[in-house]
């Protein structure tokens, strides 16, 4: 099967202009809501600051999950499953862990 390089570079340059433009528009709006919705919920004076901080890291979490997942899309196409699974493996592995962990703490084991 011949791979068409020149074509597949410039369909994953147009999905990450997609995706940054995308991104950044999330952080748009994160900044946004962190100044004007905040308010709205009726949130003590206290924890305001807290909550618009934490609505422009999701914010920001949205656009870099986003832009990083173009990346994760070439590997993919590219059959470099072994790279992309690592992150697959790499969850299951902590997920057990924590479990395990869980479990023994409940025992009153440390």
């Amino acid at each position: 099967m011949e791979v068409n390089y020149q074509e597949a570079r410039a369909v994953t340059s147009a999905a990450l202009a997609i995706f940054i433009a995308v991104g950044i528009l999330a952080i748009l709006r994160s900044l946004l809501w962190a100044a004007w919705a905040v308010p709205v919920f009726h949130i003590s004076q206290n924890y305001q600051f807290a909550a618009r901080v934490i609505v422009i890291l999701a914010g920001l979490n949205i656009a870099v999950s986003l832009i990083s997942g173009v990346f994760g899309g070439v590997l993919t196409a590219l059959h470099q499953f072994d790279l992309s699974n690592n992150r697959v493996q790499s969850s299951l592995n902590r997920a057990r862990r924590n479990w395990l962990h869980e479990m023994l703490s409940k025992d009153g084991h440390p």
